[in-house]
């Protein structure tokens, strides 16, 4: 029998782990992390200051009958990026200043119709 071969069994013989659920935060916890997230923080700020991850943020907040807001930009926050884009703010700036990527800001523009500046050195 080949290494590779050996290899594979061995690999194939090992028990299969079982998915891990998201870890049950305590109530006080629970009670924070919504007061929070119903004060406009988002899920990925909430679970990188506590250090747990967002499938645990999300389950507490289902768990306690938290409606999730919808992901994306909404039409205040557009209203936004316009603004600071064409005051002359680049698209990584916008985007660090409402908390999504250039990429997101670029979509929701050009979604708009503004007209994008040439990058730097083009």
């Amino acid at each position: 029998m080949s290494a590779r071969s050996q290899s594979v069994k061995r690999a194939a013989s090992r028990p299969l782990q079982a998915a891990r659920r998201p870890k049950k935060l305590p109530d006080a916890d629970v009670e924070a992390v919504v007061a929070e997230y119903l004060a406009g923080r988002t899920m990925n700020d909430i679970a990188r200051e506590r250090n747990i991850h967002r499938t645990t943020i999300a389950a507490a907040l289902e768990r306690a009958g938290v409606a999730q807001r919808p992901k994306g930009m909404n039409a205040e926050q557009v209203d936004q990026a316009v603004e600071f884009y064409v005051s002359g703010l680049s698209l990584a700036t916008v985007g660090s200043r409402l908390g999504f990527t250039a990429r997101t800001i670029r979509a929701e523009l050009l979604k708009r119709d503004v007209k994008m500046r040439p990058r730097p050195g083009w």
